[in-house]
C-alpha cells in the first residue's frame, strides 16, 4: 500500500541530506513497513540504510519477517546498492550469524544467474560467509567447479571476482576444483594475470609442503615461471616481489650468493606492495643522474594506461596454450604503469582474506552504468 507521504524512507533521506542521526525502524512505521511497502523498499536508494536498521533491531532480525526482508534485500540488481548492501550485511555479526547458510545461498543464486558485475559481487560475497566460518564450503566450491563450463559467457567484472574467490580458498582448503578453473582463467584475456598470480602462490605452497629440497626445487621453479607471467605486462606488481623473493630463496637453496640486482628489485617490490596497501601511488621517480638522494615530487608514472590491452596481445592469449614460463606478451615498453589497484570497501572488518587481493580498475567498479545520482 501507498506511503502516506509517498516516500516510506522520508526520514532515512533527511537525515542522510542533513547529517542528522538516522531515525530507528519505529520512527518508520516499524516491522510493518517491510511487508506493507515491500517492493519498493527493495528498490530504494537508501536500501542499505534501512538494511541496517533492521539489522540493528533485535526483534525484527530474530522474525520471519525481518530475516524474508533481509534475505530479499541481499541481492538488488543495481551494482552500487548491492556493494552497500553487502557492507551493511557483513559488517552486522548479528545478521550474518542468523540468516547463516541462506544469506550465503541467496548470493550463490545471485552469481548462477547474473554472470556480470552483479553476480561477481554476490560470489565474492558468499565466499567472505565461508571464509569467516558462517557458511559451509561445499556450496560455493561446487559453484566454482560448474563455472568452468561457463567462462566463455562470463565479462570482465564476474572473471576478475572468479579469480579472487578461488586464490583466496585455494589458501585454506586443498580443493581440486581451484587449479583447472585458474589454468581456464589463462585464457580469459582480462584476468590473465591474475590467474597466473594465484596459481603462482598455488605453486609456491605446495613446494613448501614438501619433505625435501630436491621435490621442492621443480615446484618453486614452476612458481617462479607463473609470477613472471603475472608481472610480464607490469599488471601485478606483487608478483615482482614474490618473483625476487623466490629468486633468492632458489640462489640460497643451490648455494650461489643473492646477486645485488635480486636484493635490489626485491626492496623495491616490497615499497610498491606497501604504497598499494596504503592507496599510494608507485614508487617516486628514482633520482635523475647528477643528483643524488633527490626525489622528484610526482609519480613516476602520473597517467594511467588504457584500459584495454593491445589487440595483439589479446589474440595471441587466445591462441596461445598456456604453459608457466611461456611469455605470451612483449617484454613491458616505457609507458605509463596502471596504478596500483584496490577492492571496492571492505565487505567484511572482521575476515579480510580477500581486503588485499588487488583489484583490476581503480575507483568505483567499472560496469556501473546504472549508478544511481
Amino acid at each position: 500500500m501507498p506511503h502516506p507521504s509517498g516516500d516510506p524512507l522520508r526520514l532515512l533521506a533527511d537525515a542522510r541530506r542533513t547529517g542528522t542521526p538516522p531515525p530507528a525502524l519505529t520512527d518508520l512505521g516499524g516491522p510493518a513497513i517491510l511487508t506493507d511497502a515491500r517492493d519498493e523498499l527493495l528498490d530504494h536508494d537508501d536500501l542499505p540504510a534501512l538494511v541496517t536498521l533492521v539489522c540493528n533491531d533485535a526483534t525484527t532480525l530474530a522474525s520471519p519477517t525481518g530475516q524474508d526482508f533481509l534475505l530479499a534485500a541481499a541481492v538488488p540488481d543495481d551494482p552500487l546498492l548491492l556493494e552497500d548492501v553487502v557492507t551493511a550485511l557483513l559488517t552486522h555479526r548479528d545478521a550474518v550469524q542468523v540468516l547463516g547458510e541462506e544469506l550465503a545461498d541467496a548470493w550463490l543464486d545471485a552469481s548462477r544467474t547474473r554472470l556480470d558485475l552483479v553476480g561477481g559481487i554476490a560470489l565474492e560475497a558468499s565466499a567472505r560467509l565461508v571464509l569467516a566460518g558462517i557458511a559451509s564450503h561445499y556450496g560455493l566450491l561446487d559453484r566454482l567447479r560448474r563455472l568452468r563450463r561457463e567462462l566463455p559467457r562470463v565479462d570482465e567484472n564476474f572473471a576478475a571476482r572468479v579469480v579472487r574467490v578461488a586464490g583466496a580458498l585455494a589458501e585454506h582448503f586443498s580443493a581440486p576444483e581451484i587449479p583447472p578453473l585458474l589454468q581456464d582463467l589463462l585464457h580469459h584475456d582480462d584476468v590473465a594475470d591474475d590467474a597466473a598470480f594465484e596459481l603462482g602462490m598455488l605453486t609456491l605452497r605446495q613446494a613448501l609442503t614438501t619433505d625435501t629440497l630436491d621435490q621442492a626445487r621443480p615446484q618453486l621453479l614452476k612458481a617462479r615461471a607463473y609470477l613472471s607471467d603475472a608481472h610480464c605486462t607490469e599488471e601485478r606488481p606483487d608478483a615482482a616481489g614474490f618473483g625476487a623473493a623466490l629468486d633468492a630463496l632458489l640462489a640460497y637453496s643451490s648455494g650461489a650468493p643473492i646477486s645485488t640486482d635480486t636484493l635490489r628489485q626485491l626492496q623495491d617490490a616490497i615499497l610498491d606492495i606497501r604504497l598499494n596497501l596504503l592507496g599510494l601511488p608507485p614508487r617516486l621517480a628514482h633520482p635523475p643522474p647528477g643528483h643524488p638522494g633527490h626525489l622528484a615530487t610526482t609519480p613516476r608514472h602520473p597517467h594511467p594506461r588504457p584500459s584495454r590491452r593491445p589487440a595483439r596481445r589479446l589474440a595471441t592469449r587466445r591462441r596461445s596454450h598456456h604453459q608457466p614460463g611461456r611469455r605470451l606478451c612483449s617484454p613491458p615498453q616505457s609507458r605509463p604503469a596502471h596504478p596500483h589497484r584496490r577492492l571496492p570497501a571492505d565487505h567484511c572488518t572482521w575476515h579480510t582474506s580477500l581486503r588485499n587481493r588487488p583489484a583490476r580498475r581503480p575507483g568505483p567498479p567499472s560496469g556501473t552504468e546504472s549508478a544511481r545520482p
